[in-house]
């Protein structure tokens, strides 16, 4: 009995020397399992969401949707991200200024609403032609209303400190937008108005309760340095970031619209879709990391960290695509035979997980390092690289090489980050001060 006891004793030492090298307290540390475990709970909605959505809606109707919420993420990103990322630097510099940051990164959305439906309507024009005004407003009041809206509060709660309530708010959203898609299939509402009017109705009814239930008062820290430069810069490059980023995950979806049938988008949406669920975990990672890097992403102290987001990213990318690539070939089971032909382009897009969680991971490094200017760059380039190239591909070899051509691009992009912010650290380094200790 002892001996058994003994061995057990032995068994979860081990295992907490595991979880200790993989999640080291004082670092990543017991915020990312909290985060992590929130982050399965995320996933498990966005991959039921994703299943009922097909089933609800045929091809042709997720093709609109699809097109519709790609083209209103990259200017959702702009508001909701670039405005809450200045919100978050503030604050975790200025923790007393906490209340009054919101206020005015909530102000500075509803002035940027008008202009930001007028661009919305504009770029769906040019790509889905004269599309339905309803369509419009409701696919906007979801993803550059509602959507933004949930990314401050998390933003908003990150910055008090409460990393595990900033990731369950954007779950939240996911939850609201799940039961809506349930009311669809209780009414029988299979038409794509029906289907975005309920979409629309549950995310602003999750983004109300995501807005009260953000951490409003930060907790005990001490403040940081004041961030070089004006506001109204870091604001517009921090925007810049957010929307570039944004567009290297939608350009793919809004060539796919312009150039094959809706029909073929829906089937090209789905497949990134699958996919794009594997992302929430490396998103929470980040998340977790970004005040620490923030603080004192130049400090050599933090080398540890940034080797270990590295190393999380590739195992988890690897993993990932090897259950993808096995997922695929029960795609037509679990979707509908409707959508069989998404399975080709999910095996396609296997490895994008890791090429998004290295290309994430790096170019918020580079950020945090003082390289805003220089990811907008890159990913500005990245952006018009695919914008040429996709269609040609496209019209040359079909819809498979598009998806190989984005993975390529995001790779390309990850270690054109990874060598610009190797750099920065490496200068960072050198001209850190040196302490010798006396004898």
């Amino acid at each position: 009995m002892n001996a058994r006891r003994s061995s057990l004793e032995k068994g979860r030492i081990a295992l907490g020397v595991a979880v200790g090298a993989l999640f080291p307290v004082g670092g990543v540390g017991r915020k990312t399992l909290s985060v992590f475990v929130v982050q399965m709970v995320r996933i498990a909605l966005l991959a039921s969401w994703l299943v009922l959505a097909a089933r609800l809606l045929d091809s042709a109707g997720y093709g609109h949707f699809v097109i519709l919420t790609a083209l209103a993420a990259v200017l959702a990103a702009v508001v909701g991200s670039g405005l809450g990322m200045l919100m978050y630097e503030h604050v975790l510099r200025s923790p007393a200024e906490a209340q009054q940051a919101l206020h005015v990164c909530l102000r500075r959305f509803v002035l940027a609403l008008v202009p930001l439906f007028a661009v919305y309507a504009l770029l769906v024009s040019v790509v889905e032609g004269n599309q339905s005004l309803s369509w419009v407003l409701l696919a906007g009041a979801s993803e550059l209303l509602a959507a933004p809206l949930v990314a401050i509060a998390a933003f908003r709660s990150a910055a008090a400190g409460d990393m595990v309530r900033a990731a369950a708010l954007p779950v939240i959203l996911a939850a609201g937008r799940l039961l809506a898609l349930l009311v669809c299939f209780s009414f029988g509402w299979t038409s794509i108005d029906a289907f975005l009017a309920v979409n629309a109705a549950g995310s602003l009814v999750a983004a109300v309760l995501a807005l009260s239930l953000c951490r409003s008062t930060p907790r005990g820290r001490e403040s940081g340095e004041a961030a070089p430069g004006s506001e109204l810069a870091r604001g517009l490059q921090f925007a810049g970031n957010a929307g570039t980023a944004a567009g290297l995950t939608s350009v793919d979806k809004a060539v796919v619209g312009h150039v094959f049938p809706v029909e073929v988008a829906g089937l090209y949406g789905l497949a990134y879709r699958c996919v794009a669920v594997a992302f929430a975990p490396i998103e929470a990672l980040i998340m977790v990391a970004l005040p620490r890097l923030f603080l004192g992403a130049k400090d050599v102290r933090h080398q540890r960290l940034i080797v270990t987001i590295v190393a999380v990213c590739i195992g988890y990318g690897l993993v990932m695509a090897g259950l993808l690539y096995v997922f695929s070939f029960a795609v037509a089971s679990i979707f509908g035979g409707e959508f069989a032909a998404s399975a080709p382009l999910v095996r396609d897009l296997a490895f994008l997980a890791l090429a998004f969680g290295l290309r994430l991971s790096g170019s918020n490094i580079l950020m945090t390092l003082g390289g805003r200017a220089e990811r907008i760059v890159l990913e500005v380039l990245a952006v018009l690289a695919m914008l040429v190239l996709l269609p040609m591909l496209a019209k040359s070899s079909g819809i498979d090489a598009v998806a190989r051509g984005l993975v390529i691009t995001e790779l390309a992009l990850a270690a054109a980050c990874w060598l610009l912010a190797w750099r920065r650290w490496r200068r960072a380094a050198v001209s850190a001060p040196h302490h010798v200790e006396a004898p």
